[in-house]
Parts: C-alpha cells; structure tokens; sequence
C-alpha cells in the first residue's frame, strides 16, 4: 500500500496520525495502481499518445515503491516532490486505460524496483537522486546540452519580505532575514538550506523549500535587492 501525504479528492482509505503538540497529519492510504490512476494525468497531458501513457504508469508505480520521504505516518508527497497526486479530480478515461494495461508493472534494476525519476526541464543537468533516493549507480547527474530549447531553461522569481514570511512561516522561527544553502548536489540543486529567522535558525529541505516558494525547481540561488 502506498501512504500519501492527505490530499482531498481520494481513492481508498485515510488515516489520521499524531505528529505530537496536539496536531495530526490526514494520510491516503491506497494500492499502487489507483495512486497512479491519480498521478499519470497530474503529470502528462492524457492526450497524449497511449504508449507514452503507458510508459509513465510503468514510472509512476515504480517512484511510489522505491521513495520513501521519510514524512510522519507518510511515505510520499502528492506534489512535485514526488510526483503530482491529483486523485479522483484528475483521473481521466485514457489515463485509467493505460494504467489498465500495465496493471502491477513496474521497472526494475538487477530485481529491485527502480526510482524512475523524469522532468520536463532539466536546467542543463540532471541529478544523481534527490533525497529519499537509492544509492545505485543508474542515477547519475550528466549535462543536458538541448535544454535550452525548454522555455523553464532558466527563470526568476521575485517576492517582498511580507510573502516571504508567509510562504516560509511554518518553517521557520519568526520573520525571515536570511536563506543559506548548506548542501547541493552534483546538478547543483539544494539538497538542504538553513533559514535564518529573528527567532533563530531553522533546516529545511531543497525540496520543501522549492515547493513552498512556488519555484520550479530547487536548483536556485537567492539574492536580496533593495
């Protein structure tokens, strides 16, 4: 079974799990072909043609077995963390047939399950894994010479103090003076950052970071303007 960080819209069953301080994280339970009867269409277009459906059903299962990001009661994110899980809302009739067609199917590597990682725009280079990633020689990060072509080659993103704080509150202590990355991978996308509140500082994730920010992707760099 596979346990989603709790989404709305579901297939299968919720759990309610203590996270402590009086507050529960809301968990979707589901098996792994309904999560991606869920994730295929959040990720691809469903017009798309029918074995390209097929193959990202095949990735979808195989992400949801081989990651584990190690939440509260949860094994995945229902976002670009993991992947995008829309649940019933996205579901659609040719993304359900695909996921029928390769019901259980998964890809393998030397009889495990492997971490099919994709994009839709690499930044110039891949990754080697991202956290929660196995250690295997396949995930290897390599440039992308043709990714300049992608219209999210390179991008910015701008925010006043008053939305930072916002974004970044339940991350950090007090209001935001300062984010500092402490570790990048081979790419080189934030892996964690610190972030420096009035109320001392605060660790966060790459990923967490990118998500809350809105960014598209944690390969990024921050610099404050007057």
């Amino acid at each position: 079974m596979i346990r989603i960080e709790g989404v709305g819209v579901y297939r299968g069953a919720m759990e309610a799990v203590p996270t402590g301080g009086g507050s529960v994280n809301v968990v979707n339970v589901l098996n792994v072909n309904n999560y991606a009867r869920g994730s295929v269409p959040g990720e691809v277009p469903p017009e798309w043609p029918m074995e390209t459906l097929k193959t990202f059903a095949v990735a979808a299962r195989s992400i949801a077995l081989s990651t584990d990001v190690g939440g509260k009661g949860f094994d995945l994110y229902p976002d670009t963390r993991t992947q995008v899980y829309g649940g019933v809302k996205l579901e659609s009739e040719r993304t359900d047939q695909a996921v029928a067609a390769t019901r259980n199917q998964v890809a393998t590597y030397q009889g495990e399950v492997a971490q099919t990682t994709y994009f839709s725009s690499s930044g110039g280079r891949t990754e080697s894994g991202f956290l929660g990633a196995p250690d295997v020689p396949y995930l290897q990060s390599v440039p992308d010479p043709y990714d300049y072509y992608s219209p999210l080659h390179t991008w910015t993103f701008r925010f006043t103090q008053a939305e930072m704080n916002s974004r970044l509150g339940p991350y950090m202590r007090g209001r935001l003076r300062q984010i500092q990355v402490t570790k990048r991978g081979d790419s080189p996308r934030i892996e964690y950052a610190r972030l420096i509140g009035t109320g001392g500082p605060s660790t966060i994730r790459g990923d967490t970071l990118a998500a809350a920010l809105g960014l598209y992707d944690s390969w990024a760099f921050f610099k404050k303007v007057k």
